[in-house]
């Protein structure tokens, strides 16, 4: 896929290494030969380079350099059973956050004489 690539871009071995940001053009020498390995990291740019699909290149890639862990990435996801949480709490938080929700503009002021609209909403006791 690669060799195919970089002969269909009709660009040089330099000027594909320049667009991934490599400074020679043997590095997309080995690359088209198979002595190197594409590093993943470069695969968009190399897909950029050349204007391929970086999607299939990273499919490629991916199912040769480490194929187990792709087959766990490419398999659809299991649908997921809805959990449904019951939390409980002690009977003041409850009212204390149901009136939380209900506070508006409206304070009264604190013991040390600040108005704080969350302190302004729990209960007294």
């Amino acid at each position: 896929m690669i060799t195919d690539a970089v002969e269909a871009s009709g660009k040089t071995l330099r000027e594909i290494a320049t667009g991934m940001g490599l400074e020679r053009g043997n590095v997309v020498s080995m690359l088209k030969s198979g002595e190197m390995r594409m590093p993943i990291e470069r695969i968009p740019a190399f897909a950029v380079a050349t204007g391929i699909d970086a999607l299939s290149l990273t499919r490629v890639a991916m199912s040769a350099y480490i194929p187990k862990t792709w087959a766990v990435l490419a398999a659809p996801a299991a649908p997921k059973q809805e959990a449904q949480l019951n939390i409980r709490a002690p009977g003041a938080v409850v009212e204390a956050s149901g009136e939380l929700s209900k506070v508006n503009t409206a304070t009264r002021p604190t013991d040390s004489g600040s108005c704080s609209p969350l302190l302004s909403a729990l209960p007294t006791r």
